[in-house]
Order: C-alpha cells, then structure tokens, then sequence
C-alpha cells in the first residue's frame, strides 16, 4: 500500500508528485505553486487514501477476483463484473480515519471559499498523460459537506466502468498502477461556463481556438 497524506490541499501538492496526487491535481499546482497562475482553490483526496479503502474490509481482493477473470472478448460478462465492482464500492465502509479527513477538507474549503457547493472530480495516476482517459472516469456536481464522502465513492467507483476498464486495458496500464486520486473543487455561481480549447479539435491545422459555453452553470 502507498504511505503518504490522506488529503492535501493543492498548495500543499508538488508538481511532480502524480503518484500521489494523480494528474488532474498535480497540473492543477504545477500551474498554481510553480508558474503562479490563477487556479481554484481545492484538495485532492490522494491514492493513499484510495490504498486505505481498498484495505478495508478486504475490499481490493473482491475486487481482483472480478478484475482477473475480466476478458474484453466478453462485453456482457464485463459488463456484468463491472457493475458488481462499482456496488462493492458504492457500498463499502469507509475508513473512519478517510471519512474525517475527506469530510475535513470538504467544510474546511467550503467555508474559506465561501461557494456552498463542491464539484468531485477524478485525479487518477495516469490521467492527464500520454492516456488522457478523457471522458473516462465521473465528476460528481452539486455536492455538499454531507454528501462528499458518497461523491467520493462516486468517482472511485467510476474506475470500473466498462469503458473506464477496456481504455486501461488498450494502453496496457496495470490496476495497481492506476489508483484514484479525486479534486475537490469549489463550484462557482457562474453566469456562462464552458470549455476552451487551443487547438479546435475539428480542425487542428486551422490555428484557431474554440469555445464551447452555455449560460448559466
């Protein structure tokens, strides 16, 4: 099992420690520690904390025993032992040391923000890399002090979807060496929000950038 800090608050992350933080977070403060730009407030429960739940209750060997007879030759079958993995996760005990560490942080950055609302988000090791798993795993919106730790969950469950587990599988990269970190990020009331990109993705030889955005949240 990694050692290490349950959580961190993003100051607190080096840039280079994805195995820890995952790669969403480590970004995050490498653009807000080191180059000093604007970023949001937030903290990332780490894959310590993600080591810890899977030793509890023996929950990481339920789980190998559904990853090992997994073949992507047999989508419902996979299907099947996938939705099995994200019940046992969905309905796992805590540890009582993540529980107060996560819930913590949560009502530690709501208050210093003042934002009612927080948005969970997966850090995973390997994300954000040369495997973008974009799309892959879940983001948890709207999610208050009592509800994190079930956002929690969420997003760690999300790890053993089908898509989530053949993407794994395609780029060769290990369950052990793909834990999940998740960001806890505080939600702003926003009058439009969207994405940028800098390259457009339709068309990359065009030196054009594009924005996708709505109004409201």
């Amino acid at each position: 099992a990694r050692r290490g800090p349950l959580t961190l608050g993003l100051e607190e992350v080096s840039p280079g420690d994805t195995s820890l933080a995952g790669g969403k977070a480590a970004n995050l403060a490498r653009l807000r520690n080191s180059l000093g730009l604007p970023t949001p407030d937030g903290f990332v429960v780490t894959s310590s904390a993600f080591d810890a739940l899977l030793d509890h209750q023996g929950l990481r060997e339920r789980l190998h025993g559904e990853l090992e007879r997994i073949s992507p030759f047999d989508l419902p079958d996979l299907s099947a032992r996938c939705e099995r993995m994200r019940q046992l996760v969905l309905d796992a005990e805590l540890p009582a040391e993540v529980e107060q560490a996560v819930r913590g942080r949560a009502e530690s950055l709501l208050a210093r923000t003042g934002e009612p609302l927080l948005a969970m988000r997966s850090s995973a090791v390997g994300e954000d890399s040369e495997a973008s798993f974009a799309g892959q795993y879940r983001t948890v919106l709207g999610v208050t002090a009592e509800s994190v730790l079930q956002a929690y969950k969420t997003v760690v469950a999300s790890k053993y979807t089908p898509k989530a587990v053949l993407y794994r599988l395609r780029y060769g990269l290990d369950e052990e060496d793909t834990p999940m970190a998740v960001l806890g990020l505080p939600m702003v009331r926003s009058r439009a929000s969207g994405v940028v990109y800098t390259t457009d993705p339709t068309d990359r030889n065009a030196g054009t950038m594009r924005i996708d955005a709505l109004w409201g949240l």
